[in-house]
Parts: C-alpha cells; structure tokens; sequence
C-alpha cells in the first residue's frame, strides 16, 4: 500500500528553439511528449516495475511559452486498480527571470504495469490520507467509469438531444485528409524496444494540426485532446502512417480524428497502432480566432464520425463543468 505522495514527481525542462512552432511557441506536440514522459516516472515508481501508456483521457492547454521558459511536469497517482494507474499531471511554464509562474496544461494518462512475463502485473494500493486526495481518486474512476462506457456503446446508437447536421455551403471531411508516414528509428524506442508513447502523441499533433489547417485555411492552435488509446505497440524500422480527418466544426472550434496505423515494409503486415481525438482553434491574421468553414458530412461514415464528435464534445464538457465545481476552493497541486 503506497500513499499519493510516495510518487509524486516533477519534471523541469527548458523549452529550446527546436520545440517551437511557426508562432515561436512552444508546440502542443512537444508538451504532448513531455506528459507521457513525465506521467510515466510516478507509475514505475508506485508499481516498481515496467509500465506502458494504455491511453490519454483527456488533456487541455491553456497557454504556450516562447523559448526559454522552463515547463514544470508536476504528476502523481491519482488512482490505481489492479494492474492500471491513473497519473494526473499539471504543467506549468515558469520564466526562469522573474519567478511568474502560468498553468499551461492538465493531462490524466493511464499506464499499465508489465511484469517480466510481458502480461499485466499487479500494483500497490493507493491510500489517500487528504480529503482532496479522496477527490482525485473520486474524479479518477468517473473519468475510468465514462471510457468504459464508451468503449461499451453500440455505434450509431441515438442518444438525448441527437441533432442534424449541418447542410449548405462549406466542406466535406475528406478535403482536410492527412497522410503523414513516418519511419521510426531507434531513438524513437523506450527501453523495452517499442516506438515512444511520447514520440507518437508528438506526429499526432503534426498531422492533426495539418489536417485542420487544411479545413479552415487559417493558422490552428492546439485547444485540447479528447483522448488517446494506444492499441498496439510500434516497433522500430516499422512506418507509422498519421491518418488525421477534420470530422465536426463549429465556429473556430474543429474536432479532429487521427489513426495510427504501424506498416512493416518487409512483410506488409498492418496493424492499427493507435487512435486520438483533439480540438483545435482557427486563428486569423491578427491572432484572434477564425471561424473555420462549415463540415458537411457526406457519406454514412462520416455522418457517424460527426456525431462521435458532438457525443465526444460534450461528455468531456459535462466531466469539466463536474471537476470544477469539485474542484472549487482547492488548492492546485500535482494530480490537477
């Protein structure tokens, strides 16, 4: 049995030129791979073992430093079960010149602890000793609760307050379609031999960003992920393709879906690898959001992704507007 601050970890790193995009900010792909890099220490340290990333459950950025600013990776073990941990991570970006500090981004990933035979291994119990360490644990298996009952609903099933879609000018989701493959190489590989969670959250960005640039005709920024899942490791000398689609926008909000898909090039063996949602902003001449063109869905399948999209958009809305009423009066603090 472990309490919540036996792990609790922070990870300070210096944002360099090389992390920044076309704005001269930091690159919602660069904080994506310092979250899983990061988040990862206080799993292996709560269950003192190898741990692989199973999935992102939700992640929203609030800001992104320029150079020089050194971000924070604050995370701590919100939950465990047998097998399964939930790391909550708070990033804050500091300018190392005058002490400001500013919340840049709250993430929770799910790690699952390996033992030496490759299969599951059991972890400690966590025991929370604070009532807001109760409150993460409570936050925890709701957001555990909701992915379940995801995974567990029919597609295409109706649900409260179903809506058409929109109809008229604008544009179809295939017009933002974005083919991005990447060979992975062996600074990609964590230390049991796959590709990086962290490397593959950062090509997801890149192709999701291209994709909604695509659809909007503006500059994009990164607004949140909606969730990731990893379904199958990625292996050194394998190409992963980065499949991204614009699929529901509204105003200069666009919800965009990516597909990893890892290729051996010798066999031609195919596999899908992994898959994430996120959200992006279209941003005009001056900085200022852009609303982005109509998406009009035209096939089944894309009328389907597009209600995905809107079930999506407000769940995690619904689970934010949850957190902040329990959240109100805490202190912030790792796990948030």
């Amino acid at each position: 049995m472990k309490h919540p601050r036996d792990c609790e970890t922070v990870m300070p790193v210096r944002v360099l030129p090389q992390d920044l995009g076309a704005d001269g900010r930091v690159t919602p792909g660069t904080v994506l791979r310092g979250v899983d890099l990061a988040a990862a220490m206080p799993a292996m340290r709560h269950a003192r073992g190898r741990v692989v990333t199973v999935s992102l459950d939700r992640m929203d950025f609030f800001c992104f430093p320029p150079v020089g600013r050194a971000l924070l990776f604050k995370c701590r073990v919100n939950q465990a079960g047998r097998s399964s941990m939930e790391v909550g991570v708070r990033v804050e970006a500091e300018d190392l010149a005058t002490g400001e500090v500013r919340h840049t981004a709250t993430a929770y990933a799910t790690f699952v602890a390996m033992g030496p035979d490759g299969k599951p291994a059991a972890v400690p119990q966590l025991l929370p000793e604070t009532p807001d360490e109760e409150r993460r644990v409570r936050e925890a298996l709701e957001r555990r609760a909701l992915r379940k009952a995801e995974r567990g609903r029919t597609a295409g099933e109706p649900f409260p307050g179903d809506i058409a879609p929109p109809t008229g000018p604008g544009r179809s989701p295939e017009a933002s379609r974005t083919d991005m493959p990447v060979r992975m190489m062996p600074w990609h590989a964590n230390p049991a031999g796959n590709v990086h969670g962290g490397v593959i959250l950062l090509n997801m960005d890149q192709a999701a960003a291209m994709a909604a640039m695509r659809h909007a005709g503006l500059a994009v920024e990164a607004v949140s992920v909606q969730g990731v899942s990893f379904l199958a490791p990625g292996r050194v000398d394998e190409v992963l393709t980065f499949r991204a689609c614009v699929e529901r926008a509204r105003g200069p909000l666009m919800d965009v879906g990516v597909e990893v898909m890892a290729e051996n090039l010798v066999t031609g063996e195919s596999r899908r690898a992994a898959e994430a949602w996120m959200v992006y902003r279209g941003l005009d001449a001056h900085g200022a959001p852009g609303d982005a063109p109509a998406l009009i869905p035209g096939s089944a399948q894309e009328l389907e992704r597009w209600r995905e999209a809107r079930r999506r958009g407000e769940a995690r809305d619904a689970e934010r507007a949850r957190e902040r009423d329990s959240q109100a009066g805490a202190p912030a603090s790792p796990g948030d």
